[in-house]
């Protein structure tokens, strides 16, 4: 994403890099996802698909290991404030912030409730075909409502959290950036 590019200020060199490795890749993800979703057998594609998730994680190392020590710590703290909550299920975090199990399973049902809003009525019904139109419309309406149920869901996790662990939080996700996914 452009914003996070010039947010970690990424040389126009080590942005074409990344971006000629992920187009790569995901051409050859592509390329071979074609005989796993013709399969039928259920492990087949599980193979296939945690073969994908492990190339997935490799071009990411990749990509990462191209950034200064001080662009992958704006990185982290970037997919840290992406992640809201949900990064509090990752071993390193969940250690760094101390949480014991009864605060991680508070935590999980904060999400599971949270998910269940935002997804348990869908706004299009089987065989809808949205013109253009609308389905921007329900795009931009659902990012509202994403926007409200992660202000709602940081709010209700942050009651769960000790002030210490909070103020720790605060500090793991830097100072704060909003990426705009539809601008």
């Amino acid at each position: 994403m452009p914003a996070v590019q010039k947010e970690l200020g990424l040389s126009a060199t080590v942005s074409k890099k990344i971006q000629d490795k992920i187009t790569s890749s995901t051409r050859a993800m592509m390329g071979s996802m074609q005989p796993t979703q013709s399969s039928k057998d259920p492990k087949e594609r599980g193979v296939a698909i945690q073969k994908q998730v492990a190339s997935m994680q490799k071009v990411q190392a990749e990509c990462v290991a191209m950034l200064t020590p001080t662009q992958k710590a704006r990185l982290k703290q970037i997919t840290l404030q992406q992640m809201g909550p949900q990064a509090m299920y990752n071993p390193e975090v969940k250690k760094e912030l101390g949480l014991n199990e009864s605060q991680t399973k508070k935590i999980g049902q904060i999400m599971q409730a949270s998910f269940q809003q935002m997804f348990g009525s869908p706004g299009v019904k089987p065989g809808e075909r949205p013109s253009r139109e609308d389905a921007i419309k329900r795009m931009q309406e659902f990012a509202k409502k994403q926007e409200a149920s992660r202000v709602k869901t940081n709010a209700e996790t942050m009651k769960v959290l000790s002030p210490t662990q909070r103020s720790k939080w605060k500090a793991m996700q830097g100072k704060p950036f909003k990426i705009d996914m539809f601008g």
